[in-house]
């Protein structure tokens, strides 16, 4: 699912539009968060699965939000690939109470740790805070999306 549009930094300074990548699998989730960016004008993609998502990463994103439990595998993998090999923010969302998957995914430090259900509107101030850097170049395979 592609939900284009224009950040408002993108708009009121000639750059880009800020992309943001929803990895959920659960559509009620992902369609509510999608809704929500879409108004204040991101460009939003989302990925149902951790191969999905590799392969959108791979075209550039900005972002990262990442549920951590996915129908082919753990998104603690994909925060530990990304935070070896890329600048590029992730926020973690979660269901689960596991003690050992929570501290694998702290100590990989992402930009936010959400426990669902998430307050949307939390999530919403994290992403504008990390949008409003000014500087942003093209990202895909090892390069990073903000500076």
């Amino acid at each position: 699912m592609t939900c284009n549009a224009i950040a408002p930094t993108a708009a009121t300074k000639g750059v880009r539009p800020f992309r943001v990548l929803v990895v959920e699998d659960d559509r009620i989730t992902y369609s509510g968060l999608v809704l929500l960016l879409r108004h204040y004008r991101f460009e939003v993609d989302v990925a149902e699965s951790l191969a999905n998502a590799r392969e959108k990463i791979a075209r550039g994103v900005d972002l990262v939000c990442l549920d951590l439990i996915l129908p082919d595998g753990e998104g603690v993998d994909l925060l530990q690939e990304l935070k070896q090999s890329s600048s590029i923010p992730v926020i973690v969302t979660t269901a689960s109470d596991c003690p050992n998957r929570l501290r694998r995914v702290r100590n990989l430090m992402p930009e936010k740790l959400y426990k669902k259900p998430v307050n949307f509107l939390d999530l919403l101030d994290v992403i504008k805070r990390l949008s409003a850097v000014e500087t942003r170049v093209e990202t895909g395979p090892g390069k990073p999306g903000l500076f």
